[in-house]
């Protein structure tokens, strides 16, 4: 089978180099491995091919290189990502867990404080405690609002 360019050989090669002739292959040589006779083909390229396909070759392995750059720079991008939905979500939670609980312990805490004289000094006192710390835990989960849900495309 003759090979008549560098290109046949690599055509995947985005690097073209130049036209090689017949008398730069070397005809297929058997070589004995382990005692048995196996048929190699092999080829030479004059030493400006071998230089064209040397820098191809290199040329490409920086481009590899830089897209698994640039691939890890998106993994990175989409862990972020990632992370920021997460974070989202448990906010939206967290804010609805506490939320549901805290409403009702304040309503009946202030319903209680409604009926102030059936009521003892420290019980009293107790109520307002409880209505004040109700508020501030309200006032901290209201900071959460500002994380708003992820809408799905």
């Amino acid at each position: 089978m003759s090979i008549n360019k560098a290109q046949d050989i690599l055509p995947e090669m985005k690097c073209q180099p130049r036209d090689i002739s017949d008398d730069q292959i070397v005809e297929p040589i058997s070589t004995n491995f382990g005692g048995s006779s196996q048929a190699w083909s092999q080829f030479m390229i004059n030493q400006d091919d071998n230089g064209k396909l040397i820098e191809c070759l290199h040329k490409q392995g920086e481009e590899i290189a830089a897209k698994d750059r640039e691939l890890e720079m998106l993994r990175e991008q989409l862990d972020d990502a990632n992370r920021e939905i997460q974070t989202a979500q448990i906010a939206i939670t967290v804010r609805h867990e506490i939320n549901n609980p805290l409403t009702s312990i304040l309503g009946q805490t202030q319903l209680l404080l409604l009926r102030r004289g059936a009521l003892t000094d420290d019980v009293a006192k107790r109520l307002e405690t409880i209505e004040q710390l109700s508020m501030r835990i309200r006032d901290i989960v209201k900071k959460l609002e500002v994380i708003k849900p992820i809408e799905e495309d």
